[in-house]
């Protein structure tokens, strides 16, 4: 009998493209079969394939499909595109926000980094904490509401006029965890009923925002004051 080699981790048809490459043929590529062509050239230490996968994913990055991509670019370690995908979630957030339906997927650890940089572009600061709204509220999980409480401090309140501050702290308290997250809550309070507990635990988090808010606007206080008195004029 004919020796045969027994490949594991490999699909046929990824193997026949990456026999394909080596013998100098043209292969066809789609973005999620890149992904997995990317992961068979690294495995196999088919440097040219690997880069070649790695260029045609960067040129189909665009708003609509960057969370998609950066979690696929996690999974076969492609770490120029988890960057290239980084740097457009900075530099047009809004627009991936908008137009990427993988966008409520994208980890807490993620968006907590990315809120806070201060190179995040928007037009104004409201847009980052509806950003944190959608992000929530179209894939609620017990784990992405306790991220609330780190996510919402970060939004540059200073940045948000007055009125709209105080309309703003009232859509927090809306968030409020999914009925699955009841036993992530602590113990109930006497007579407590879940949907009291769960409100409770909305107003945590809003109460973490409220809190960063009035010492946001106080240290600006602070900061103009100071700046008054040194003035020597």
């Amino acid at each position: 009998a004919r020796p045969r080699l027994q490949l594991s981790c490999t699909e046929p048809a990824h193997f026949k493209h990456l026999l394909r490459f080596i013998h100098g043929q043209d292969i066809a590529l789609e973005v999620d079969e890149a992904f997995e062509m990317h992961a068979c050239a690294d495995f196999y230490e088919v440097l040219g394939l690997r880069d070649l996968c790695g260029r045609y994913l960067l040129d189909s990055l665009h708003p609509h499909n960057c969370c998609h991509l950066l979690s696929r670019a996690h999974e076969v370690h492609c770490e120029p595109l988890v960057q290239r995908c980084l740097d457009l979630l900075m530099l047009d957030f809004i627009a991936v926000v908008e137009h990427d339906p993988n966008f409520p997927s994208l980890s807490a650890a993620e968006l907590l980094a990315l809120i806070a940089r201060d190179e995040l572009v928007c037009a104004e600061e409201y847009e980052v904490f509806e950003a944190i709204k959608i992000w929530y509220e179209r894939q609620p999980s017990a784990e992405k509401h306790a991220a609330l409480l780190e996510l919402l401090p970060l939004v540059r309140w200073t940045l948000i006029e007055e009125g709209r501050r105080n309309d703003v702290l009232r859509l927090a308290a809306l968030l409020r965890p999914p009925a699955e997250a009841e036993k992530t809550l602590g113990s109930p309070s006497f007579g407590e009923s879940p949907p009291k507990r769960r409100n409770r635990a909305a107003t945590a988090a809003a109460a973490a925002a409220e809190a960063a808010a009035v010492e946001a606007v106080a240290n600006a206080a602070a900061s103009s004051s100071a700046e008054e008195t040194n003035d020597p004029s």
